[in-house]
Order: structure tokens, then C-alpha cells, then sequence
């Protein structure tokens, strides 16, 4: 089947289209989406700046989205910093698994707790949030496989 993306109108087949919150892109338009996504968060947008800013920046954003859809080569991933914490989406883009979603969150207040449990290494802390979207994509992909 076919549809069409909706924020350039072209028609593709449905595998080339992915859901992103309730919007349907193809392939081209979601990569300028994230593009967009991760220069907002690039930029000041008032919150205060913290160790959470710090840890989880622009740069490590797009290197762990990079590495995830690497890895795992069945997913589209982009995540961001709002004044929530840390935010992971995922879109699932083999056949078998279209249209399925992931988000994975690493809120404010979890972060400072672990964040001094950690002796305020950053390092720490994103590698303790790379492990949890890793088991989580993992655990879906069970789910998905075997339910």
C-alpha cells in the first residue's frame, strides 16, 4: 500500500513512511524533522542551565541517536533535552514492526539522584542511559518478536 507523507505530500510505499508523534513522514522529511529537533535543543530555550544540559548535550544526543539506529538497524531514533529531563523516541521501520513506537525517559529529578550516587560523574550517567534505551529497544523487540 501507499501513502502519503504529510508534510511534503509525495506518495510512498507504507514502509518508507514513519510515525512520528501523530504526523506520518517519509524517510526524507523525518530526517529533516530530527534535523530540527536537534538544533531547538541545540539552542537556550530558558531553562536553566544544569548538569543534566551539560551531561546530556547537543553532540551526545545525535552521537547516541547515530548509534542506536546503527546497532539496532530497524529503528529511526531522535531524542531531546526539554525541561522534563531526557527523552528518547524510537519508530520501528521493518515490515513486520511499522507503525510501532518506543520512548524512553530519563526524567530531572532521577537524574540528580543518580547523578550523586554516581560521585557526579557524567560519564556514568550516560552510560547507565545508553544501557537503559539499549535493554528497552531490546525488551520491545522481544515483545514484538514473541507476543
Amino acid at each position: 500500500m501507499r501513502s502519503n507523507c504529510e508534510q511534503c505530500g509525495e506518495s510512498y510505499l507504507d514502509e518508507h513512511i514513519q510515525q512520528v508523534g501523530s504526523r506520518y513522514l517519509c524517510s526524507r522529511c523525518f530526517q529533516l524533522q530530527k534535523t530540527k529537533i536537534h538544533l531547538e535543543n541545540s539552542t537556550n530555550r530558558g531553562y536553566s542551565q544544569d548538569k543534566l544540559n551539560q551531561c546530556f548535550s547537543f553532540e551526545f544526543l545525535q552521537k547516541l541517536d547515530s548509534h542506536m539506529e546503527s546497532e539496532f538497524g530497524i529503528i529511526y531514533v531522535w531524542s531531546e533535552l526539554n525541561k522534563q529531563g531526557v527523552v528518547t523516541q524510537m519508530s520501528f521501520k521493518h515490515a513486520r514492526h511499522i507503525g510501532e513506537t518506543l520512548k524512553v525517559t530519563l526524567d530531572r529529578e532521577e537524574f540528580r539522584q543518580r547523578f550523586k550516587q554516581n560521585n557526579e560523574d557524567t560519564s556514568k550517567i550516560q552510560s547507565f542511559y545508553i544501557k537503559r534505551v539499549k535493554s528497552e529497544i531490546r525488551d520491545k523487540l522481544n515483545l514484538l518478536n514473541n507476543g
